[in-house]
């Protein structure tokens, strides 16, 4: 059986679905800098599932969003390409946790 949806229905779903994910996830922030002399900030947000696996880490030192395969492998269903799928989770991390990251990196993924 074959469905169509429309662009707006696919990335809504999309959004839908990370906000299922975010909601299983414990955050983190840390200043990488705070025990040393330095008067840079070095922040850095991890977002950890129930097993104490980190799957989202964002560094402000690099301006970075690495999101591993446990949060993008379920977007996958709707035909992502890659760059689809970093604008998908840049607009949706930027939107939920009101940073918005230079990069994302989709670790582990391979064309």
């Amino acid at each position: 059986m074959k469905i169509l949806i429309t662009e707006n229905k696919r990335y809504q779903l999309a959004y839908k679905i990370l906000d299922n994910v975010l909601e299983g996830l414990t955050r983190e922030d840390y200043d990488l800098n705070a025990d040393t002399d330095s008067v840079f900030s070095n922040h850095q947000i991890l977002f950890d599932d129930k097993s104490g696996k980190t799957v989202m880490r964002y560094t402000e030192k690099y301006d970075r969003l690495e999101v591993t395969d446990d949060i993008w492998e379920p977007l996958r269903m709707f035909s992502f390409s890659s760059q689809e799928l970093e604008s998908v989770i840049h607009w949706w991390f930027k939107d939920r946790i009101r940073i918005e990251p230079d990069i994302v990196y989709l670790v582990g993924y391979y064309d």
